[in-house]
């Protein structure tokens, strides 16, 4: 009913104003009425992850998943949780089960991309952040990720700092372009990063863009 549509927004507009110990006391009041809402169960484990407790938010992310199993936010919730905890076997297996449910959904393969990143699996997290932006073009931390991932592989064999790394090596060229453009995708959200004006200086200042790279650099 809208009584109960209302509260639900209330505890959401606490949530995203980071008052997570309201939002967390009214979601549990409002569980006696909905016990069965996964999106209720998501935001209660949402605040408790906030609170510093994770043991806590992983119980609801799993009473999310109980009520609802098709419900994806928990999934992905719930092997985010798992990847910060360095349970990274889980992590994995909990996005798997997300994909099969739904094999279009941006955000897990923005997941499964981090991990990979955790893992140093470069190569395999493009292709996963790639997939990201397939089915959502706009993700912007799909591009900035994808860039550092791009980098990443780069440095693992042509150090920045190196006189191994050259240019005149089409491949390194056109793979730190790449990673520019995505960068420069992710610009809104990252207005007030210095890390990404640092990474965006450094791109450009090995594509010899100086002007650029100097003005990001002055940015960070």
């Amino acid at each position: 009913n809208s009584a109960t549509f209302e509260q639900m927004n209330k505890i959401h507009g606490f949530y995203n104003d980071g008052n997570f110990v309201e939002a967390f006391s009214r979601g549990v009041i409002l569980q006696e009425t909905l016990p069965n809402d996964p999106g209720l169960h998501n935001l209660v484990g949402a605040s408790e992850l906030a609170l510093g407790d994770p043991k806590a938010a992983a119980n609801s992310f799993g009473k999310a998943i109980e009520a609802d199993p098709s419900f994806v936010d928990s999934y992905n919730n719930l092997g985010s949780l798992y990847r910060s905890l360095g349970m990274k076997d889980e992590a994995l297996a909990i996005y798997k089960l997300a994909l099969k449910i739904d094999s279009k959904h941006p955000k897990i393969y923005y997941n499964i991309g981090n991990l990979l990143m955790d893992n140093k699996m470069f190569e395999l997290a493009q292709e996963s952040f790639s997939e990201a932006l397939k089915y959502d073009d706009n993700y912007s931390d799909a591009h900035y990720n994808l860039a550092v991932a791009i980098v990443n592989e780069i440095e693992r064999y042509d150090s920045f700092t190196s006189e191994r790394f050259d240019l005149t090596d089409r491949n390194d060229g056109v793979s730190l372009k790449k990673a520019e453009q995505h960068l420069e995708k992710a610009i809104v959200e990252n207005f007030d990063n210095a890390d990404y004006f640092n990474l965006l200086g450094k791109i450009q200042f090995q594509l010899r863009n100086y002007h650029e790279s100097e003005k990001n650099f002055k940015t960070c």
